[in-house]
């Protein structure tokens, strides 16, 4: 049969928890229109032998050199042959059962009615499934300023749509930086659905994961770097300016963390300069009023950092990067909580418009 959805998965020395993620994607009761895509970033652990384990005509196996999600995540949609495209991250699961024919006939509706991208909910918990549920709510399409708020991967993309108009992940040092993903789908001023019902992503914390062990001065750079490239790219005049203030509250937010790390590197100092320079002179050509306010923090943080460099005793770069961990789970109390979170979703339990919701603890159920 046809495939009708693609799922893409990018994946870095996951071999703790990639396995949970194929499973809940092979669990699927319309799993013929399936096709599940794993991009190997480059692992370095067991996580290519236990894909492997899983090939078949459902599941399509990657590897490639270590160059970032960002990259793997455009490799995955150069492959997807689907009409519609999902993202699952290798520690997160989906519900089970969430793609049935209900929603299969769902997205058809949708697909017939020519839409683009479907926003929907997505299911937060711990990786053990057993602390705590959240649920959060997409907003509508009046209510999204600039980015909406839910993670791309709470999304469904129409894959005509995403190479139509060559909307990738960024690479820069090897980070996407999500959330200009999710501004770039909005930029081609798409055809979407907001829609509260559709649940399929349950996100696992996973306090391993890039996200948490990124040091912060770099993050801070990188979000300016890539804010300042979609400036660059962008064709919405209104939009400009929220581009230039946000590459410029990072430009500000790098300084404070390198202020506060007692530590900067010479070639990302130089980097953040250079860019500061063209933002200034962009916020300035746009009459900001607040120009001249910009430039004298920036001289204040500039002074503050020299202080720190030449008054005090310099500290080694703090070492934020976190190997991953042995996540070890009874996989009949993993599987009785991820079976018990998608009877609640299925069930209607749910439903409401509250953005987040506490929905249950199991020692209490």
């Amino acid at each position: 049969m046809k495939t009708y959805i693609s799922i893409i998965t990018p994946c870095y020395n996951g071999e703790n928890y990639i396995e949970t993620a194929i499973e809940s994607v092979l669990s699927q009761s319309c799993i013929d229109l399936i096709e599940l895509i794993i991009i190997d970033d480059g692992s370095t652990d067991a996580t290519g032998k236990k894909c492997k384990n899983y090939i078949s005509d459902t599941v399509k196996y990657y590897y490639t050199e270590n160059k970032g999600a960002g990259h793997a995540r455009n490799l995955g949609i150069s492959k997807a042959q689907g009409v519609w495209t999902m993202f699952l991250d290798a520690d997160d699961m989906l519900l089970k059962n969430s793609i049935d024919e209900d929603f299969i006939n769902k997205l058809r509706l949708y697909e017939q009615q020519e839409k683009d991208v479907i926003y929907g909910a997505k299911i937060k918990c711990d990786m053990k499934l057993e602390d705590y549920y959240e649920i959060w709510f997409p907003e509508t399409e009046e209510e999204v300023q600039h980015i909406p708020r839910l993670e791309f991967w709470t999304n469904i993309f129409r894959t005509k749509y995403l190479n139509d108009n060559n909307i990738r992940f960024f690479e820069y040092r090897e980070q996407d930086i999500e959330s200009a993903f999710r501004y770039r789908v909005r930029e081609y001023s798409p055809n979407t659905a907001t829609d509260k019902d559709v649940f399929f992503i349950l996100q696992r914390e996973n306090m391993f994961s890039n996200t948490h062990t990124w040091k912060e001065d770099v993050m801070h750079l990188i979000k300016a770097v890539v804010y300042m490239e979609l400036f660059r790219e962008n064709t919405n005049e209104q939009e400009n300016e929220w581009l230039v203030l946000t590459a410029l509250e990072e430009t500000f937010k790098f300084y404070e963390s390198c202020i506060e790390l007692k530590s900067v590197k010479k070639e990302d100092k130089k980097t953040i300069d250079k860019l500061f320079a063209e933002l200034f002179k962009k916020a300035k050509s746009k009459g900001n009023s607040n120009a001249k306010n910009i430039q004298t923090k920036m001289k204040s943080l500039k002074r503050k950092l020299w202080f720190v460099r030449h008054n005090l005793n310099k500290k080694a770069e703090a070492n934020h990067g976190i190997k991953s961990s042995s996540i070890t789970i009874d996989m009949n109390t993993f599987y009785y909580h991820w079976e018990k979170i998608s009877e609640y979703v299925k069930s209607g339990y749910l439903t409401g418009n509250g953005s987040l919701q506490v929905l249950f603890n199991p020692e209490n159920t």
